[in-house]
């Protein structure tokens, strides 16, 4: 062994290796040594021009010509001082150096430890004073270093985000802490970060603005705003108690799906503004029509379909609202109300009445009225028929006897208050009604004409015949009165009887007394009633005389009528002041001629 051996040092001036334990207490001991010895000020540098670029100065750093950092305080330099020292140290420790010439810091370090050891400090190799020391390389270094700024990075990336995320929660929680939380509907309406009061607000405004719409069949709506029948609205008690009941601690959630909530609010309005509204509008224009039966050229019959139309019950609309408004529906389907009017007659009612109608077709049954005619056919018909499983027809009395008074019973001419219009022959056209007593003209008999007429139908031949009558005139045109009738002229005192359109008798007369009511003649339309010869008038017991005639012609049922009377003079003023009781005075050849003339339900016009 050599003499640097024996000095305990390598061939290449290094210290020889020590234990960890020995290199940590020189290490201790150092930095306790350095701690309390006084720091030496360092001397400046002498500046050479070329360490000056373009000829200024510029402060040079420890290493090589880098600009020196920014100064530290005293304790950060202490701190990165001990922390270079630290890690060279523990690169030594193990007895792993570089062959590079090593750093500054590393060599200080070997100098620290072998002061303490009382060992001369070994050289330290020489530098390129341009070159960048080099820090000493070890085992896994790079590796460690890499993975452990990474791990750094990696967490302060995640502590930024979990302090963003509880900033932006925090922010959530207080901005909705007294708000409706996000995408929040209420009865359709948006009230997301709403206050309640607003959302109130809102919601009923969107209420009170909506007013009423109706929807036709047709789809067509009618709407009425609000305004126009006093509506307000307004929340129940506790209506908004579930919406106001979210968790704000979990706002966030709501941001991922949408909450809609459905209250109920009162509808407050004038009903009977609403009412006048309903019945006043124009709901339609088109009125049901019934189905029908009618003839196709080829004499066959077909079912012309219904037509219901598009107007309505405006009362059964109004009620229906009324209802719905206060079940808080303001949407009203007019359909749903079953206000709409339908047609009476349906295409299938009328399906056997077809069938019996083309069994029947070609019946027809005339009513003749001398000069018009009232014509019953099988499209008529045919609504009357039904038949049974069995095929029996059978006939709508009802039907049958709405037909009679609708068709028949209009051309009767016996009816209080009728008038006719009458050609007299010396006062010429005058109207004449039928007169308090009169009892000329036609009735029909409705129970029995209806009763024939079911006959006609079933036997399934067709016919001319007439009504059936209670009372018969004696000419059934429209002229019932005919071309011949007794004239009776009260203000001329004359009597004229024609027959068949010829005057065959003329003659003055004497009527009641005009002077007293009880005996003056009544005017009217009346007919022969009865005919008599050689009978005696009156009683002195009631009218108090008696008056034997030969011939006696009643036309009333109150006892005045024709018949001779021997007088001195007829016609002229005699009625005025010697009038008879009522009846109609003649000579006896006129009475005589008269009765042979006339005949029962002869017309007898007495004009005043």
């Amino acid at each position: 062994m050599n003499e640097t051996q024996k000095d305990g040092r390598s061939t290449y001036g290094s210290p020889a290796p020590l234990s960890r334990e020995q290199m940590q207490q020189q290490m201790q001991a150092a930095f306790q040594d350095g701690s309390n010895r006084p720091r030496k000020k360092k001397q400046p540098e002498q500046r050479r021009i070329s360490d000056m670029p373009n000829g200024k100065p510029v402060k040079k750093g420890k290493r090589g010509n880098q600009p020196e950092p920014m100064p530290r305080s005293v304790g950060q330099a202490k701190a990165e001082k001990l922390r270079q020292i630290k890690a060279s140290v523990a690169s030594a420790s193990q007895g792993i150096y570089s062959e590079e010439t090593p750093s500054a810091t590393a060599a200080e370090a070997h100098r620290y430890v072998h002061r303490r050891s009382s060992a001369p400090p070994p050289p330290v190799p020489p530098r390129n004073r341009n070159s960048r020391p080099q820090e000493p390389e070890y085992y896994g270094g790079s590796d460690v270093a890499s993975s452990g700024k990474g791990g750094k990075i990696a967490g302060i990336i995640v502590l930024v985000l979990v302090v963003l995320l509880l900033i932006g929660y925090l922010i959530g929680y207080f901005s909705y802490r007294s708000k409706l939380l996000p995408k929040t509907y209420v009865n359709g309406v948006n009230v997301s970060g709403m206050t309640l009061a607003d959302a109130e607000q809102k919601i009923l405004n969107s209420a009170s603005t909506e007013g009423i719409t109706f929807i036709k069949k047709s789809g067509e709506k009618v709407h009425f705003d609000g305004a126009e029948f006093g509506s307000t609205v307004s929340f129940q008690d506790g209506a908004m108690d579930e919406v106001t009941s979210q968790s704000h601690v979990l706002w966030f959630t709501h941001l991922l799906h949408k909450s809609e909530y459905t209250v109920s609010v009162v509808n407050s309005y004038s009903e009977s503004n609403l009412s006048n509204l309903i019945l006043s509008y124009s709901w339609g224009t088109t009125p049901p029509t019934d189905a029908h039966i009618q003839k196709a050229s080829d004499g066959t019959y077909s079912i012309v379909p219904e037509d219901n139309g598009d107007m309505i019950d405006a009362t059964i609309l109004m009620n229906y609202t009324l209802e719905q408004m206060r079940e808080g529906n303001n949407t009203i389907k007019l359909e749903d109300a079953d206000c709409y009017l339908q047609a009476e007659v349906k295409s299938e009612d009328l399906q056997a009445a077809l069938d019996a109608a083309n069994s029947l077709a070609g019946l027809t049954i005339t009513y003749d009225f001398d000069d018009r005619q009232e014509v019953l056919d099988t499209s008529t018909i045919a609504d009357w028929i039904t038949t049974d499983t069995d095929g029996k027809i059978s006939v709508d009395e009802n039907k049958v006897k709405a037909w009679v008074n609708e068709n028949l019973v209009k051309y009767d001419t016996f009816v209080p208050g009728y008038t006719r219009t009458f050609h007299s022959t010396m006062q010429g056209t005058i109207e004449v009604p039928l007169g308090d007593y009169g009892i000329y003209g036609w009735k029909t008999d409705v129970d029995a004409t209806v009763e024939k007429l079911k006959e006609y139908i079933l036997a399934g031949e067709s016919v001319t015949v007439e009504p059936e009558y209670s009372q018969r005139g004696y000419c059934r045109a429209t002229d019932d009165i005919g071309d011949s009738y007794a004239e009776v002229d009260i203000t001329n005192q004359k009597v004229f009887v024609y027959k068949d359109g010829e005057l065959v008798i003329e003659s003055d007369c004497v009527t009641g007394l005009a002077s007293d009511p009880e005996r003056a003649t009544p005017p009217g339309v009346y007919r022969v009633w009865t005919m008599e010869k050689d009978v005696v008038l009156g009683t002195y017991a009631v009218q108090g005389y008696e008056a034997p005639v030969n011939y006696w012609m009643n036309f009333t049922e109150i006892g005045i009528g024709f018949h001779d009377l021997a007088r001195v003079a007829y016609g002229g003023d005699i009625y005025k002041t010697n009038g008879s009781h009522g009846c109609i005075n003649l000579p006896l050849d006129v009475a005589a001629e008269m009765f042979d003339t006339i005949e029962v339900g002869y017309p007898v016009i007495v004009i005043p």
